[in-house]
């Protein structure tokens, strides 16, 4: 079967990589409240065939230009892949499934079309979080908010009526791509200073 792209552009989409429900009974991807981290539950990970120490990449349909209004048909994850000279495309996964993905991580807590990424005064200013001062003596962002999303791997008919489920990530790099869908914003009191904000751990 012939592989096709879904989305034409979808390469110049990649973003450069720069609170867990308990018991979840879906694949899920959570922006926690910690600035940049990302979780992937177990679910998560077992769909995609992902382990501690692999690579995730995310996509963002809308950096660049808008083209879509719908947060539900905006973001995607993937597996990192082998970009040559020994650089792998993404994040690395560490324990329990947790990843930094830096401006992605700020255009999911604004959750605008037109933001691709945002600076900590703009998350604060839009009453995503606040600024701390931590045991250290130095400023941290903490978000007021966590968002989570339901994975769902991504099949589409081609135009023949085959089913699709490798789409074009990379120049030649046909791999499987996943959906964030079913965006959920879930409120987040930032604990006390010492205290960790996202040491829930996932079942």
């Amino acid at each position: 079967m012939e592989k096709v792209s879904r989305f034409s552009g979808f390469a110049s989409k990649v973003v450069p990589s720069g609170s867990k429900v308990q018991g979840s009974a879906f694949p899920t991807l959570t922006a926690t409240s910690t600035k940049d981290k990302f979780n992937l539950n177990q679910k998560a990970l077992a769909l995609m065939g992902l382990t501690e120490g692999d690579n995730i990449a995310m996509l963002d349909v809308n950096r660049g230009e808008v083209t879509t209004e719908d947060s539900n048909s905006r973001w995607y994850i993937t597996a990192g892949w082998d970009k040559g000279k020994g650089q792998m495309e993404g994040a690395k996964i560490g324990k329990g499934g947790s990843f930094s993905y830096a401006g992605i991580y700020s255009a999911i807590q604004m959750n605008k079309p037109d933001i691709a990424e945002a600076t900590v005064r703009d998350l604060v200013g839009a009453g995503k979080g606040i600024i701390r001062q931590t045991e250290s003596g130095a400023d941290s962002f903490i978000a007021t908010q966590k968002v989570q999303f339901k994975v769902e791997k991504l099949a589409e008919e081609d135009a023949d009526g085959n089913l699709v489920t490798d789409f074009e990530v990379a120049k030649g790099v046909f791999q499987k791509v996943y959906a964030l869908t079913e965006m959920e914003v879930i409120p987040h009191t930032p604990k006390e200073v010492g205290e960790g904000d996202d040491e829930d751990t996932d079942e």
